[in-house]
């Protein structure tokens, strides 16, 4: 019988469950019986929960109890390593959100801005004031802009607004000059 694999089955009311015992026989003459000395065999915690064991059922000094610590540890491990992964996924898609949104932030202060102001402060600093001794000024109006409103859909007058500040950003783009954009009380 020695080094034998020996099976216990147990019954719990309806359940039968067989739990796995791993050990050696050890025969004791002056009793003349076997004596089997043994330990649970699993694997996993929870093959410990399904047998209804508990670590206190293993001898102090039994592999099957570092094997199933061991084991328990690399499943923690494996779903953490999983966790961060899908974290700095995450964080990489946020980091390309935030990058996307600073641009159209750069752009738009550079849309309203002289270059020269805008990068002045992106870097912190206040811009200081800047004397052009020559400089020419257009005022516009769309006259009867009103009465336009008035008589056409919104969609209409958006087309209209998006065709006619599409020209002036080709030209101010074309000569090279600063344009600054009111709204009067049209």
């Amino acid at each position: 019988f020695e080094n034998s694999k020996f099976t216990l089955a147990m019954k719990n009311g309806e359940d039968t469950s067989q739990i796995s015992f791993k050990g050696q026989m050890i025969f004791l003459n002056e009793a003349n019986q076997f004596l089997f000395l043994g330990s649970p065999q699993v694997h996993y915690l929870e093959q410990m929960n399904e047998k209804g064991l508990f670590l206190s059922d293993f001898p102090l000094h039994d592999s099957a109890r570092d094997l199933v610590m061991i084991n328990s540890e690399l499943k923690v491990e494996k779903k953490i390593a999983l966790m961060l992964e899908q974290t700095k996924a995450e964080l990489e898609r946020e980091k390309g959100n935030v990058l996307r949104e600073k641009e159209r932030a750069d752009s738009l202060l550079h849309a309203m801005l002289p270059v020269s102001v805008a990068e002045e402060l992106q870097m912190g600093r206040v811009p200081e004031a800047m004397d052009h001794p020559v400089v020419t000024v257009l005022f516009s109006d769309i006259k009867g802009f009103t009465s336009i409103c008035n008589s056409c859909q919104p969609i209409q007058v958006v087309k209209m607004l998006n065709r006619l500040y599409t020209l002036f950003d080709e030209l101010t783009g074309k000569h090279n000059v600063y344009k600054v954009e009111t709204i009067g009380d049209a």
